[in-house]
């Protein structure tokens, strides 16, 4: 594994003109690097979306965050710990969360989103 700035990268080395936008395929996609960066703001993570479009590279991201940061149901946001935990789980079981049930509509219509091109964390989905 290889330390780059605060993250991390890991995976076989990859041939950077396969990794590029329009690589050959699928054998291309696989010798990709693996980055994890972790980050305690907003803005740092906009700078390294910034970073990675100005590049040829196209990794697959995620953005993940706590329910605590990023759940906008207007029930469950208000609670705290393990009552938001408990909350999230039990709506989200039971399919009774608007919010998560259209981001996996949104994931299921969309399985290529953000594949070529990095997404910033504030982009609307819907």
């Amino acid at each position: 594994m290889d330390k780059v700035g605060a993250g991390v990268m890991s995976g076989p080395k990859a041939d950077p003109a396969a990794a590029g936008a329009g690589g050959a395929g699928n054998a291309a996609h696989e010798r990709r690097p693996l980055i994890i960066y972790a980050s305690r703001t907003h803005s740092q993570l906009a700078q390294v979306i910034r970073e990675l479009k100005s590049t040829k590279y196209r990794p697959r991201m995620a953005v993940i965050g706590s329910r605590q940061q990023m759940c906008v149901h207007k029930d469950v946001r208000t609670l705290t710990g393990a009552a938001q935990n408990a909350a999230c789980r039990a709506r989200t079981a039971s399919r009774s969360c608007a919010h998560h049930n259209e981001l996996e509509s949104f994931q299921m219509r969309e399985p290529d989103f953000g594949r070529d091109e990095p997404v910033d964390v504030e982009v609307s989905l819907f």
